[in-house]
C-alpha cells in the first residue's frame, strides 16, 4: 500500500497568536516558530497517520483484498461530506463503507 498525500496543506493547525499565548515564546521570532510549528504538525501527521487540516491523499493498492477482507484507509480522519473516490482499473466504484460494525465511530475511516 503506498500513500501520497496530494496536496499537503501549507498552513498551521494553530492560531500562532494563541500558541505563543499559551507557550510563553517571548523573544522567540514568529517566522521560526511558524516553521517550527509546521514541521511539528507534519511530523505529527505521519506518525499518528491522521491529517490536521483538509487535504487529498492518494492510496495505492498493490491488489484487491481477498473476499472477506477489508482494506482500511490508512490515515483518517475523512469529514462528513467528503469526496471519496474509488478507482478499479482506471474506471470509479463504490465498492467502499464506513466498515462493517461500527461505521463513522470508528475514528471516520472507511473500509475498502
Amino acid at each position: 500500500m503506498r500513500v501520497e498525500r496530494i496536496n499537503p496543506p501549507t498552513g498551521l493547525p494553530v492560531n500562532l497568536a494563541d500558541a505563543d499565548a499559551q507557550l510563553r515564546l517571548a523573544g522567540m521570532d514568529l517566522a521560526e516558530a511558524e516553521r517550527m510549528a509546521l514541521a511539528a504538525a507534519r511530523e505529527l501527521e505521519h506518525y499518528a497517520a491522521t491529517a490536521l487540516l483538509t487535504q487529498t491523499i492518494r492510496v495505492t493498492l498493490d491488489g484487491w483484498p481477498l473476499a472477506g477482507l477489508e482494506a482500511r484507509l490508512p490515515i483518517g480522519p475523512v469529514l462528513a461530506g467528503a469526496l471519496l473516490t474509488v478507482t478499479l482499473d482506471g474506471a470509479a466504484s463504490r465498492r467502499w463503507s464506513w466498515g462493517r460494525a461500527c461505521g463513522r465511530r470508528c475514528g471516520s475511516r472507511p473500509t475498502i
